[in-house]
């Protein structure tokens, strides 16, 4: 945190567009050094993951709630986080809740823009208990805790998902032949050139919406709004994955567990 504050936001732009074009040129590279047979089944394990990834991250999660409510692991964190704004700690029910989100968009808080914009779009999907009180600090991290906890099971659904297959493929298939099969080496490069799209989507989407680096500043965003390179793309990317997020989650079920936290 310290270092991020000392280092200016144009270097911080230009650390992250190195880093993708670092992750787009490594995966081309490993990809042209592999038969393009092997690239193609790569690719298809790499795409059955990310599936995975997205359709069963919600099941699997209500599963570890029912048997140790995984998706509220991380409630306590962001509770300390958001803490350090009054704004956030005021009790709230059906009678001011409207009046205390108008007030949260009007106000300038210590909170970077995009979570702030996020955080918007989260209090105007939320409903309130008509019987319980709660805090608006208390509605954003059972959300946001509901968020890190699907993400996080989503990324272990790739991974295993990925392995799995990987060894399936392997036992059910013949080597594959030592020669290549006459098909252009450059639709290799093309496969890697995907791959380190998805990735580099992955970064921007984990960096944009979880406040890694704390809730005050968004360091990554700020650094690519100064550069302008990737600013279009990253504004694009994380406002469609912010309202991904906001149709997928069940505001009823996620809030109810912030009541009288």
């Amino acid at each position: 945190m310290n270092l991020l504050n000392e280092i200016s936001s144009t270097w911080i732009g230009i650390i992250c567009v190195a880093v993708i074009l670092v992750v787009l040129t490594a995966m081309v590279l490993i990809n042209l050094k592999l038969r393009t047979k092997k690239s193609l089944i790569n690719l298809f394990v790499f795409i059955v993951s990310i599936l995975a990834g997205i359709f069963l991250a919600k099941p699997v999660l209500s599963l570890f709630d029912k048997m140790f409510g995984f998706s509220m692991l991380f409630f306590d964190m962001f509770m300390i986080s958001f803490g350090s704004i009054d704004m956030m700690n005021q009790l709230v029910t059906t009678t001011n809740y409207i009046t205390k989100v108008q007030e949260f968009k009007d106000a300038t808080l210590g909170m970077s823009n995009t979570l702030k914009s996020f955080l918007e779009k989260v209090f105007d999907n939320s409903v309130v208990s008509s019987t319980n009180k709660t805090t608006l600090g208390a509605v954003a991290s059972s959300t946001m805790s509901y968020m890190t906890s699907l993400f996080i099971v989503a990324f272990i659904l790739f991974v295993v998902t990925f392995i799995v297959t990987k060894l399936l493929i392997k036992l059910f298939t013949k080597k594959l032949k030592k020669k290549d099969d006459n098909m252009p080496r450059y639709i290799s490069g093309l496969i890697g050139g995907f791959k380190g799209i998805v990735l580099s989507i992955a970064l921007i989407v984990t960096f944009s919406t979880f406040p890694i680096f704390g809730i005050s500043a968004d360091y990554i965003g700020n650094g690519i709004e100064t550069t302008g390179i990737l600013e279009p793309a990253y504004n694009f990317i994380s406002a469609t994955e912010q309202d991904i997020y906001i149709e997928g989650i069940d505001f009823e079920k996620v809030n109810v567990k912030s009541f009288q936290s």
